[in-house]
């Protein structure tokens, strides 16, 4: 859904006519402007709204619904009139003034709306407005800016005052920025933390579009003993300081940041506010090279809520505050394969998500609109049955472990090992590892060398192909010296005269070992013990001169103590 958000905007335009009013047309300013500024005043917060209003604008309504039990409180106002307790109307004359104050209560944060902090900070929940206007001639729109008097930093939603350490990126969409309180996080995972979200900005753009993507990281005392990991509210983010790091598919950087894209649903459809951070939350991060795929499958499957009764589209069945983020996420996961399949990849479960924008899927806030959307979106009417069975009842769709059916960009090369995700789904690799059988060599240089990059140990000779590489036997024959001794079990597998075979271990296991023959040869090599496996081992060239060398040296030794106790 590509929606412009800047702040909340209750907009009610009434035209007045030009012909009824005898006016003349405005052509300049066309636009109202609302500034927000922010600053500390002692134990309290201090919120400026200012306005400038174009010559074309008779009359300026401004809603703010915080007033009506939040925790500020109207200072003073100048050229407006309160109409009640949330409302105040301008009409003419000199711009208007709201000023409105906040007490600074002890942490921890509480509510969304909280206003918290000590002598040195403060976090501030920022109250939202909305606007009404009359105006003569064109059309005329509104702009919200917030600013900081001071020390901080403000997002539209929230702001931050006092000393901070503060990164930023850029991507074609928003700009990415992180302001953290001192001491609560390493400057490194601040900026791995700033990276990741460039990352996530740049490949997930569904949903919401705004110019700047926001997150506040607190001190640790912001959030006392409560469970809370982070929060997304509009474009900004909230982190509690140990939720930073982004080195697991269910890091809470990546859920939050969904959360701004996707925002809220609600209804029967509300199962899919979490359920959708949790899954693209985890499906972006394994895409962004974070984590294995093995790891991103254990997190978006569950089998908790197989027998218990919980529907998703009924949160009267829920019997846990977890329900949306675990179920969901694994109808979710289920479904963006399905889907994938029946549209031959030409099609993923975003584009369901991309029609929220449409009118006729209702902002996907209902059980019927969803259903709807993934059905246009596969072409495919028995799709309707799908969605009804895992989202309608308590069953649960199995989730495929097929590693290319999560691939988010074909020309990407996620694990970095010199083959596109799209190639390595083609050819059965996996597109989230760089070593897919994990024998030591890349999934590109044992597709190059002819060994099988799924087997570990493509000619089954008990050494894996990354071991033969360096020995180097040949990882496509068992047997690299033709001595009836396959590599694995031969001492010596590049030597056909000298042959040793190391005995399998015994195992209360099974182990099936590919051979040359059903039973190997008898072993005829001759025996060496002392000196002349020595000799042997240092590659003197016949048993003749082991032998010889043998015989002198003992010889050699009797006249060396003979002289030695002749002294």
């Amino acid at each position: 859904m590509n929606v412009s958000v800047r702040r909340v905007l209750l907009a009610l335009c009434i035209v007045v006519s030009l012909l009824a009013s005898g006016g003349t047309a405005f052509a300049a300013d066309t636009t109202i402007d609302e500034t927000q500024t922010v600053e500390r005043d002692g134990t309290n917060v201090r919120l400026t709204l200012t306005y400038d209003i174009p010559d074309s604008v008779t009359e300026l309504t401004v809603e703010v619904p915080a007033l009506s039990g939040g925790d500020y409180e109207v200072a003073r106002t100048a050229h407006v009139e309160r109409l009640n307790q949330t409302r105040f109307k301008w009409t003419d004359g000199p711009d208007p003034v709201i000023v409105l104050t906040a007490h600074i209560s002890d942490p921890p944060i509480e509510r969304v709306q909280s206003v918290v902090g000590a002598d040195d900070w403060a976090f501030a929940a920022l109250p939202q407005t909305g606007l009404s206007w009359r105006y003569r001639g064109d059309s005329v729109s509104a702009t919200f800016d917030t600013a900081v008097s001071g020390e901080g930093y403000a997002s539209e939603t929230y702001a931050y005052l006092g000393p901070h350490r503060f990164a930023s990126r850029t991507t074609d969409g928003p700009t990415v920025t992180v302001v953290a309180a001192p001491n609560t996080t390493s400057p490194e995972a601040m900026n791995e933390t700033a990276d990741h979200l460039q990352t996530l900005a740049t490949e997930f753009d569904t949903g919401f579009q705004y110019d700047e993507v926001v997150t506040f990281i607190p001190p640790k005392s912001a959030f006392g003993p409560s469970d809370l990991a982070g929060r997304a509210v509009k474009h900004t983010i909230l982190l509690r300081p140990r939720s930073v790091g982004t080195d697991t598919v269910g890091n809470v950087v990546s859920h939050e940041y969904v959360h701004t894209r996707l925002g809220a649903f609600f209804g029967s459809a509300e199962w899919l506010r979490e359920g959708s951070a949790q899954y693209y939350g985890a499906l972006l991060s394994v895409n962004a090279g974070v984590g294995s795929f093995e790891e991103f499958h254990s997190y978006v499957t569950t089998d908790k809520y197989a027998d218990s009764g919980v529907v998703l589209r009924d949160t009267e069945t829920w019997n846990s505050k977890f329900v949306p983020y675990q179920k969901g996420a694994h109808v979710l996961a289920a479904l963006d394969a399905e889907i994938r399949v029946r549209t031959d990849g030409q099609q993923t479960l975003r584009d369901v998500f991309e029609k929220r924008s449409e009118e006729r899927y209702g902002e996907l806030h209902d059980h019927e609109d969803f259903r709807r959307a993934v059905v246009d979106v596969t072409g495919d009417g028995s799709m309707a049955d799908w969605v009804d069975t895992y989202v309608g009842t308590n069953a649960t769709p199995p989730v495929p472990d097929d590693p290319s059916l999560y691939v988010n960009h074909p020309d990407a090369d996620t694990d970095g090992d010199g083959m596109t995700d799209g190639e390595e789904a083609a050819l059965g690799t996996d597109p989230f590892s760089a070593d897919t059988d994990g024998d030591g060599l890349s999934d590109a240089v044992e597709l190059a060398g002819a060994t099988n990059a799924t087997l570990a140990d493509t000619d089954a000779d008990a050494l894996d192909d990354g071991r033969e590489s360096e020995l180097p036997t040949n990882a496509t024959l068992a047997d690299t010296d033709g001595d009836g001794v396959v590599d694995g079990r031969d001492d010596y597998p590049l030597n056909a005269e000298h042959t040793t075979v190391t005995p399998v271990p015994r195992s209360t296991e099974t182990e099936s070992v590919a051979t040359t023959q059903s039973e190997p040869p008898p072993d005829t090599t001759p025996r060496r013990y002392g000196l002349e496996k020595w000799l042997f081992e240092l590659g003197l060239p016949s048993d003749e001169t082991a032998q010889g060398v043998a015989l002198v040296v003992p010889v050699v030794v009797f006249l060396l103590i003979a002289v030695r106790l002749a002294h």
